[in-house]
């Protein structure tokens, strides 16, 4: 490159108009992929939750047929309104999940482990797991979703 390009160059400033035009809409198209997968992606409706404890499914409910009581021994189930309060005895502790059927989500309202990491806010959208790792409790979202899962690993 001659002397007089880089002068030329350097007195011409930092960015064109034009260059600016371009980096803005580039951060306008991340933006909006951004916010597509973050608002989009991961929230999508579901079908209910299922409740593991180390591994093994106790106890499932969906909005449209309500629970089923895989592990009647350990799990009891209350109805109140539109909240159906889900008891889950294991080894470790107890937990007490809340399914609110009115705005289809779902919590952990009671648990007796130190700390309370498992009272995360609520799932309302498909993508969330609430994990209680002091009684191996799992809740995941069932969803009906025609999309493949990708095996992790």
């Amino acid at each position: 490159m001659s002397l007089k390009k880089v002068k030329e160059a350097k007195s011409g400033g930092w960015f064109r108009p034009l260059d600016l035009i371009i980096y803005a809409a580039i951060a306008v198209v991340a933006a909006a992929i951004f916010c597509a997968f973050f608002f989009a992606g991961g929230g999508g409706g579901f079908d209910g939750v299922r409740v593991s404890v180390d591994g093994q499914t106790v106890y499932e409910y969906t909005f449209s047929a309500g629970g089923s009581n895989l592990s009647p021994q350990t799990v009891e189930e209350e109805e109140s309104g539109a909240l159906v309060l889900i008891k889950v005895q294991t080894p470790w502790g107890y937990n007490v999940v809340c399914v609110d059927r009115e705005k289809r989500s779902v919590k952990i309202t009671e648990a007796d482990c130190k700390g309370g990491d498992c009272k995360l806010p609520e799932i309302s959208g498909g993508g969330t797991v609430i994990y209680c790792s002091p009684h191996r409790l799992t809740v995941t979202p069932i969803t009906s979703s025609a999309s493949p899962e990708v095996p992790i690993g």
